[in-house]
């Protein structure tokens, strides 16, 4: 997690340089306070997902940008080398394949335990999700619907409706996520 915390950190900074913002008019636009801003680029602290999200959204940018270095022409990720950039109560998520400006998609996986629910945050922006089961089961939630995907299924929507997605089964879930974010960016 130590050098996921550094690189969270050094593209704050970047971003925050490039875009010509005081820590206090990055805190105004996402809603997160100075001192933790403060805290985020000195590497003092491993940010919450909520915490990254909120950032993401109140800069109009991918959220994979805060957690992932530069692009390269060719990338392999073995799962021996992979580290989580959030670690929540039951559940990992992993990025997979950084926000590539030509195509305005990033890709992820998160493992879910059974039994756990992880909750995200809405998106604005017209980001749509594209989600598969690759192993076990996931229940999604979008505003009040609820669906069943079973391991080898997929779906879509737009991101903002709130939605969470829960392991009901016995086994990890490990799901993958494509964020497209449209006219977002």
């Amino acid at each position: 997690m130590e050098q996921v915390t550094r690189i969270i950190s050094e593209n704050l900074k970047k971003i925050r340089k490039e875009r010509d913002l005081t820590l206090q008019s990055l805190a105004d636009l996402t809603g997160v306070s100075k001192s933790m801003l403060g805290e985020i680029e000195r590497g003092a602290t491993n940010p919450t997902i909520t915490v990254l999200w909120k950032i993401a959204k109140g800069l109009k940018m991918p959220f994979s940008r805060l957690i992932t270095q530069g692009r390269e022409p060719v990338m392999l990720v073995k799962r021996e080398q992979m580290e989580p950039v959030v670690e929540g109560s039951g559940y990992d998520v992993f990025s997979l394949f950084q926000f590539d400006e030509d195509t305005k998609f990033e890709v992820f996986m998160e493992e879910i335990q059974p039994g756990a629910r992880y909750t995200a945050e809405v998106h604005t922006g017209n980001v749509e999700e594209h989600v598969l089961v690759g192993q076990g089961k996931l229940k999604l939630t979008l505003g009040d619907e609820e669906y069943l995907l079973l391991e080898g299924e997929a779906m879509k929507f737009t991101g903002e409706r709130s939605h969470a997605y829960e392991n009901p089964g016995n086994q990890v879930a490990r799901i993958f996520f494509i964020l497209h974010y449209g006219d977002m960016i």
